[in-house]
């Protein structure tokens, strides 16, 4: 038996580790740099992918810089260059090292035009990189592990971004439905990323499809299944205004827009100060003196269903509250507001104590106040202006869009 014992070991390995580490990042930096085009990123944010995909498009040099250029930039030929490496670290990462302003925007905790306040989107710039072939580059973010796939790019970027904003344009709602012929299901959408409300038997269910805009639809983050049968996404038809799912299950989407009055009082509408007419701009800011005597700033203010019923919204240092409103759907386009004299905590705190009735006497407080609702597209309002019907001057207009700080915007 001590015959047979040995300290040695056989070497499995033909080489050293760090000799096959500096072989592996001179083979992955030849892929990434070896693109004559660059690259097209499918880039999802955050580690549940709550935030949709976007499309980045990346050309590495071999002097370490990165072009990018993405489709959430309004500007279709806009570029930043920045730093990245290519380094060993609990293996292969890809590392966008200087500060990006298209890259990191997902990835920028002060992000003010969506995700969490103080978390941005919560993207990634460290890609563990798990495949790089020059067909395909495959990257997992070491923060979120949500997963990247880079394929080499074709035609002109500004093109393709156009291409991609035109799409989006014509295809967004904010609610869909969807069917197989004989069950439907309800789909909302939140930045890009699909709930989908549906039943099976008697069991009421729903999961969310993460999506990616192409030129051509909605491409799934992973495949879905839904009675049974699996989706990958959804093809547009612009003749029909109507989408087929696009792995041939049969299954249909049909957009649904519902009047622009419920609309607004199913949705989250943000206030800003530049967004009132001369009525409204005073009683606006005669409530800052005292949040700013309470050491605070106000973060948001909005209107719309934020889960909580209908009403004023706001988030006001660290304190987030409501006050609920009652309102009458006038036809489509016209709705009556009275405040209904109750809130939360907050709510009551800082309407007793900070002048926020103010705040709320722009919608009606003590007596309702009759608006018309106009928007830029019914299909998809980037924003809704609300303008008295007793009141011209009287105009309040919100964004679909988060907007932060409403005294600075």
């Amino acid at each position: 038996l001590a015959a047979a014992c040995s300290p040695e070991e056989d070497d499995i390995f033909s080489d050293s580790s760090a000799n096959r580490a500096d072989a592996a990042i001179a083979a992955d930096m030849q892929v990434l740099t070896g693109a004559a085009n660059g690259w097209l990123m499918e880039y999802y944010p955050e580690a549940s992918q709550m935030y949709g995909g976007y499309n980045i498009l990346l050309s590495f040099s071999e002097d370490g810089r990165v072009t990018v250029a993405g489709d959430i930039v309004s500007d279709p030929t806009a570029t930043a260059t920045s730093l990245f490496s290519v380094k060993q670290s609990a293996g292969i990462v890809l590392s966008f090292d200087t500060y990006n302003e298209i890259f990191h925007f997902f990835s920028d905790p002060g992000n003010s035009n969506g995700g969490g306040n103080g978390y941005g989107l919560e993207g990634d710039y460290d890609f563990l990189i798990l495949e790089a072939t020059p067909q395909q580059v495959k990257l997992k973010g070491k923060k979120s592990g949500s997963y990247a796939i880079l394929t080499p790019m074709e035609g002109d970027w500004a093109t393709y971004i156009q291409e991609i904003q035109a799409a989006e344009a014509a295809m967004q709602a904010m609610s869909y439905q969807i069917s197989d012929g004989t069950n439907t299901a309800s789909v909302s959408v939140s930045y890009r990323n699909m709930t989908i409300n549906y039943t099976e038997g008697e069991e009421a269910l729903s999961m969310s499809a993460p999506y990616v805009v192409t030129p051509t639809g909605y491409k799934f983050y992973k495949p879905i299944t839904l009675w049974g049968k699996t989706l990958t996404g959804f093809t547009y038809d612009a003749a029909s205004d109507s989408f087929t799912e696009t792995s041939g299950t049969g299954i249909t989407m049909i957009k649904i827009v519902p009047p622009i009055n419920e609309q607004f009082v199913t949705g989250m509408w943000y206030m800003s100060l530049s967004g009132l007419g001369s009525y409204g701009r005073p009683y606006f800011n005669y409530v800052l003196p005292s949040i700013q005597a309470e050491g605070e700033e106000l973060v948001y203010a909005l209107m719309g269903n934020a889960g909580s019923g209908f009403g004023f919204y706001f988030q006001s240092g660290n304190y987030a509250g409501i006050l609920l409103y009652n309102y009458q759907l006038i036809g489509d386009d016209q709705i009556m507001l009275q405040f209904a004299m109750q809130g939360d905590n907050n709510g009551i705190y800082y309407h007793n104590n900070c002048n926020f009735h103010y705040y709320l006497n722009i919608f009606g407080y003590s007596s309702a106040r009759t608006f018309t609702i106009t928007t830029d597209n019914e299909s998809a309002p980037t924003y809704i202006t609300l303008t008295e019907n007793a009141n011209p001057s009287n105009t309040i207009t919100l964004s679909a869009s988060q907007v932060l700080y409403p005294y600075d915007n």
